[in-house]
C-alpha cells in the first residue's frame, strides 16, 4: 500500500526538509503546498492518509484553519509542527482532535515515529470504514433473497422494526434465516455502531448459560479467579440476540425477564445492580406460544419479548 501524504507549509525551505524525511522512507508519496486555500482544495478533491502543516494562517488563525481540515475530513490525522511551542497552545490545537504536535527542530526520527503511528491510525480508520460498509451492504433488507409472500411479509415488518428499540421475537424452523434477519435490525438500526452479540442458548449446557448471559464476580464459584461481564453487558449500546431462547430453564428465564422488563442485571456472586442499555433481539425453532400455554416457557417472558413478532 503506497500512502499519500500532504505536507502545507508556507516555507520552502521547510517543505523541501520534510519531503527529504520521507524519500527515507518507504512506500510514502508526497504532495506539498504553500496555502491554506491550497491545502482545503486538494483535501477535497483527493484522499491523502496524513497531512503535516507548519502554515500560518494570519487571515483565519490556525485553530480556524484546522476545524475547516477536520470539517472536510474529520478521519485524516494531522501532525503540527510549529517553531512557537507552548503548553497552552499545545493544549488549544490538540482539542482541535489533532493526532500529534511537534515543535521544530525536530529530530528525524521523532517525527518518522509519529508518522508512522500516524499512518498506523488511519490504515485501522479506512480498514474499519470498509469493514463496516461490508456488513452494512451485507445485511441490507435488499440483498436478503426470498420470493415467496411470507418472506416479503418478514422483511417489510424489518425494515418498520428496524428504526425502534423494539423486542423483537424471531420465530421460524432451522436454517430460515432468523440470524440474517436478526443481524439486517441491528445493522439498519440506530444501534449499528455497536456490538451485535449472539449467544445460541442451545450450544450452551446450562450450569453454564446463567455465566453467560450475566457474568460473575470473582470467587463467585470454584474457578471464579477474576470479574467477567456476561453477554447482556458486553452487547451494551448495541443488539444482543438470542437464539434458541425456549431452551432455557425457568429460573433463567426469570432473570432474563427482569433484564427485559428494567434493564438491569446482577452478576453472579454480585450485589450491584448494573444498568444495562441493550435492544433485545430472540428467536426460536419452536411455536412459543404453545410452549407458554403448556407451562413449559414463561408466559411474562413470552409476552415480553414478542412485542414485535416475525415469523
Amino acid at each position: 500500500m503506497t500512502y499519500r501524504v500532504l505536507i502545507a507549509d508556507d516555507e520552502e525551505r521547510m517543505r523541501r526538509v520534510l519531503a527529504m524525511v520521507f524519500d527515507e522512507m518507504k512506500d510514502i508519496k508526497v504532495v506539498t503546498v504553500s496555502d491554506c486555500v491550497t491545502t482545503l482544495e486538494y483535501l477535497e478533491r483527493e484522499r491523502f492518509h496524513l497531512l503535516i502543516t507548519d502554515l500560518k494562517v494570519p487571515e483565519v488563525g490556525r485553530l480556524d484553519f484546522l476545524k475547516a481540515i477536520k470539517c472536510k475530513v474529520p478521519d485524516l490525522p494531522v501532525i503540527v509542527l510549529t517553531a512557537y511551542g507552548s503548553v497552552g497552545s499545545a493544549i488549544d490545537i490538540m482539542k482541535e482532535g489533532v493526532f500529534d504536535f511537534l515543535t521544530t527542530p525536530f529530530e528525524n526520527d521523532i517525527l518518522k515515529l509519529a508518522v508512522k503511528r500516524a499512518l498506523r491510525m488511519s490504515s485501522l480508520t479506512i480498514e474499519n470504514k470498509y469493514l463496516r460498509q461490508a456488513l452494512e451492504s451485507q445485511y441490507n433488507f435488499e440483498n436478503i433473497i426470498g420470493n415467496s409472500p411470507q418472506v416479503f411479509e418478514a422483511l417489510k415488518l424489518v425494515g418498520d422494526v428496524s428504526k425502534t428499540d423494539s423486542t423483537v421475537l424471531i420465530t421460524g424452523e432451522s436454517g430460515t434465516g432468523k440470524e440474517l434477519i436478526a443481524h439486517a435490525l441491528h445493522y439498519n438500526s440506530k444501534r449499528a455502531g455497536g456490538p451485535f452479540i449472539v449467544l445460541n442458548c442451545a450450544a450452551i449446557p446450562e450450569n453454564l448459560l446463567e455465566s453467560e448471559l450475566f457474568g460473575y464476580e470473582k470467587g463467585a464459584f470454584t474457578g471464579a479467579e477474576k470479574t467477567k461481564k456476561g453477554r447482556f453487558e458486553l452487547a451494551a449500546g448495541g443488539t444482543f440476540f438470542l437464539d434458541e431462547i425456549s431452551e432455557m430453564s425457568a429460573a433463567i428465564q426469570a432473570k432474563v425477564l427482569r433484564v427485559v422488563e428494567a434493564k438491569e442485571l446482577e452478576r453472579l456472586g454480585g450485589t450491584e445492580t448494573i444498568k444495562v442499555d441493550v435492544r433485545i433481539i430472540c428467536a426460536t425453532n419452536k411455536n412459543p406460544e404453545d410452549l407458554a400455554n403448556s407451562g413449559k416457557f414463561r408466559e411474562d417472558l413470552y409476552y415480553r419479548i414478542s412485542v414485535f413478532p416475525i415469523m
